[in-house]
């Protein structure tokens, strides 16, 4: 039995592909352990697998609400106490898996055990691998690592003490230091299979992670939800994200309106625990997706890696409605495969900009049938390729 530790922390979409590595390798007869975040403490109880707290949460503000920068300095001001908890573990794993922007590496060093990077992001792939790099990326990236040094002194004078006491080479630069790793992979070969965007030489193309077992209820298990949808029409899901569930009145009635005249009915993924008197639209906080989307005509969504992932794989098309980060980069790819319709930002979000995409699907076979080919490039079995390259 060979013990792994993994690291992830921020939302749901960086704690998911380490539950999935965690469950595989938990059948295969290891011992696994997951270190996260209290944000994530309901979902890794439902996994089933070992796991603890070490990290502070992020960020308590919504992602629309902040930018890039704000989360850098979040991070840099709880670095000190994410390297105080991860110095304390002593027990050594045989490896370790890090996810986006975790410190696993500093105790693979520090044991001499392998590390491997799961890049969730297209943002998180070393420069080393990306191609095509132009002149302003180069000026950006430079002046961004500058500004980091600049305000991180302190916090990257803690680590290198730290490294020293380890016998290890000091560092640089917090994100130069995360992002380069030896061992890259991507969690979902929909990058590569549709974008010649990073070199294929650098980054094992894992496909999608996969679970083994659900984390969330299955339709039946939701109550009313079978019953919703019962009728012959066109099913709608509406994801607000992970991070940003908050269905607010003015936000469900531009919903509403946007929805008044057509044939559908719409699940709406939010917080909100009381359903609506309107019987077109009908609240559920959790659901197995891989499940639902097998019914689901339309996924509507602000263009986090999970759902966007899910939908292209059962090749429903999709409405990408980004808010930060990431997501108007799926925005803009949903657009060039063909496979569904985006809306600039969230903050122009109307009931007429959003009724006009969703008629531009429903009227459009060519959409879902570009929907199927993409579907056909997504690996499944990523959990499988990893153990079989890394780990067999």
């Amino acid at each position: 039995m060979k013990k792994y530790y993994l690291f992830c922390n921020g939302s749901r979409g960086d704690c998911e592909p380490a539950i999935c590595i965690a469950q595989y390798l938990k059948i295969k007869g290891n011992q696994v352990k997951i270190f996260a975040n209290s944000k994530n403490d309901k979902l890794l109880q439902r996994s089933k697998i070992d796991y603890q707290i070490i990290f502070k949460n992020y960020i308590n503000k919504q992602p629309e609400d902040v930018s890039p920068l704000t989360y850098y300095h979040e991070f840099k001001d709880n670095v000190i106490f994410h390297l105080d908890q991860i110095n304390k573990i002593e027990d050594k794993p045989y490896a370790i898996f890090g996810m986006g922007d975790q410190l696993g590496k500093f105790l693979a060093e520090k044991f001499k055990v392998p590390y491997y990077h799961i890049v969730l992001q297209y943002y998180h792939v070393p420069i080393k691998a990306k191609i095509n790099i132009t002149y302003l990326e180069k000026a950006e990236e430079f002046l961004e690592r500058l500004y980091r040094r600049l305000v991180s002194k302190t916090e990257i004078n803690y680590f290198n003490q730290i490294r020293i006491n380890n016998n290890l080479p000091q560092i640089t630069d917090f994100v130069d230091y995360i992002q380069n790793n030896e061992n890259c992979i991507v969690a979902n070969s929909l990058i590569l299979s549709n974008f010649n965007y990073i070199n294929h030489k650098e980054v094992f193309i894992s496909g999608n992670i996969n679970q083994i077992t659900p984390l969330d209820p299955s339709i039946e298990n939701v109550e009313g939800l079978s019953r919703f949808m019962s009728d012959d029409t066109n099913y709608i899901y509406l994801n607000l994200g992970s991070m940003s569930q908050n269905l607010n009145e003015k936000l469900f009635k531009l919903y509403q309106d946007a929805f008044k005249y057509i044939n559908c009915k719409v699940i709406i993924g939010c917080n909100r625990e009381n359903q609506t008197n309107n019987d077109k639209f009908f609240f559920c906080s959790s659901i197995n997706q891989n499940e639902l989307f097998k019914k689901i005509k339309i996924v509507i969504h602000c263009g986090g890696i999970g759902v966007a992932f899910k939908a292209a794989y059962h090749a429903v098309p999709q409405i990408i409605i980004p808010k930060n980060f990431e997501e108007p980069f799926w925005a803009k790819k949903i657009l060039e495969l063909g496979c569904g319709e985006a809306i600039s930002d969230f903050k122009y979000l109307s009931h007429i900009n959003l009724n006009k995409a969703v008629n531009n699907i429903l009227n459009n076979p060519l959409i879902f049938y570009n929907a199927k080919i993409v579907s056909k490039s997504i690996d499944i079995n990523g959990v499988e390729n990893i153990f079989i390259k890394f780990l067999y």
